[in-house]
């Protein structure tokens, strides 16, 4: 896969994410205008009917409704009321009065079915009972004042008990201007306003409520949507950010395959190429007095052939090492003994570079893998060699009943940011086919494994001018 398809991908990914993100949150403001219109026709119906019961209430002291079944005998009310007796209560009463006298009714007037009285404004119901009487006469006080207290404390209990918090405030308007007011003080930016259709209200006044937006309430409500689209959002982004690493995956492990490939190429051709050679060279001989050359050709021979079959043993010992099946063959060693061995062996190997080697300890038993830990030490070691400078220091010590042995070089060090990955299988820093030193990047990482298999632990101590490997067992 290329990398314009890489970046289509990622690109599709990346919309995809945007526009379930921009659903979700279009989807919950959706749901919060939803829940908040309904949030307000509740606290308006409360308020309806607060005020509906305020002048139910009220009205029966206030008003009388008179009706008569025949509207031509309307002097037969005098039978059943004494009129002049409430006119005379009525001449008395003042402007502060609040209800109407008693109205004596006389007593065969429940016997009568021509006439009815009701206290207060007739409700629904009453008007669907009363529909055949044809006259209606109606006595009423009319007051200038609403008791605002009365309204606010069946409010707040009718709010509450539908789970509605909210401060409020409630105006008493007489031909738009403020006659009365009660309640809280509204300091809050948003603030929602409903005005009461009561036909009881009377005319040429308006009973206003002002309450702050319940923004806690409306999510409250909405809560089990809002989970439910969060859970779902972060589903779909985490399975995309998901796929989108394992495609950055699957486009680093097709670089390593390839410079894995390329760097196997280079390395094998050499000495197959080398050896081709040596076998045309002692073909072209003739058989008389070419001994000495034939041998040199042999040994050449022998050599890249060793050579060729060390790598192809790195190989496979790599792919032994990913495999849960290795087990160690640990026994009882000098470690002293076992590390001044490598290091001798070293400096056969590179008589070029200057190893030192210093150990604070004399003698010191472990149970190891002695084939195995010594090709991982001696990969650390290989790696100085080939990547740092000219000194290598190999130091052996125990430090709080762990043993450590480090192998230091003075080459350039490795940057921050590639330390966890130069541990990771065919990882090489540089990459292609342009390293100046060749190899596969699987030193560290078998070195590395075999550390972990001993309940070790290999770590990179970097700085600008050298790099040290540490091994604490």
């Amino acid at each position: 896969m290329n990398q314009k398809k890489i970046n289509s991908i990622i690109t599709l990914i990346s919309l995809t994410i945007l526009i379930t993100i921009g659903i979700q949150l279009f989807w919950n403001y959706e749901n919060y205008q939803t829940n908040k219109q309904v949030l307000f026709n509740e606290v308006q119906n409360s308020f309806e009917d607060v005020i509906e019961d305020y002048y139910t209430e009220a009205n029966k002291k206030t008003t009388i409704s008179i009706f008569e079944r025949n509207s031509d005998s309307i002097t037969s009310l005098g039978d059943y009321i004494e009129i002049e007796e409430i006119g005379k209560h009525l001449d008395k009463m003042n402007s502060g009065s609040t209800e109407l006298p008693n109205i004596s009714i006389s007593n065969n007037f429940e016997d009568n079915s021509n006439v009815k009285i009701i206290k207060g404004v007739p409700t629904r119901k009453d008007k669907v009972d009363l529909q055949e009487f044809e006259a209606k006469y109606t006595i009423s006080i009319s007051q200038d004042s609403i008791n605002l207290k009365s309204i606010s404390k069946p409010l707040q209990l009718a709010l509450v008990q539908k789970n509605i918090k909210t401060s409020f405030r409630i105006e008493h308007f007489k031909k738009d201007s403020i006659f009365a007011e009660h309640g809280d003080n509204l300091n809050t930016k948003e603030i929602l306003v409903t005005l009461s259709s009561s036909e009881l209200i009377p005319v040429g006044e308006t009973l206003k409520l002002s309450f702050s937006n319940p923004i806690s309430s409306i999510f409250k409500r909405g809560s089990i949507g809002i989970l439910a689209s969060c859970v779902l959002a972060l589903a779909i982004i985490f399975s995309l950010l998901y796929l989108m690493r394992i495609i950055k995956s699957q486009k680093e492990l097709s670089e390593i395959k390839n410079d894995l490939i390329s760097n196997i190429t280079h390395e094998f051709k050499t000495p197959i190429a080398t050896v081709l050679a040596a076998i045309e060279g002692i073909t072209a001989f003739s058989t008389e007095n070419q001994n000495i050359k034939t041998a040199k050709y042999l040994q050449i021979s022998k050599d890249q052939l060793h050579r060729l079959n060390t790598m192809v043993e790195k190989l496979l010992e790599t792919a032994a090492i990913n495999s849960e099946s290795l087990e160690l063959k640990k026994s009882r060693t000098d470690i002293v003994l076992f590390v001044q061995k490598i290091v001798s062996s070293a400096k056969h190997n590179y008589p070029n570079k200057n190893i030192i080697y210093h150990s604070s300890i004399e003698t010191e038993a472990y149970d190891i893998d002695e084939f195995h830990l010594e090709n991982a030490i001696n990969n650390l070691i290989d790696n100085a060699v080939k990547y740092g400078g000219k000194a290598v220091n190999i130091t052996l010590e125990k430090i709080e009943e762990k043993l450590i042995i480090s192998v230091l070089d003075n080459g350039k060090g490795i940057p921050q940011d590639q330390h966890k990955k130069i541990f990771d299988k065919f990882y090489r820093i540089s990459s292609g086919n342009k390293h100046d030193i060749k190899g596969f990047g699987i030193g560290l990482y078998y070195s590395h494994n075999i550390i972990l298999k001993h309940d070790g632990k290999l770590e990179l101590i970097s700085t600008s001018n050298s790099n040290e490997f540490k091994i604490s067992l």
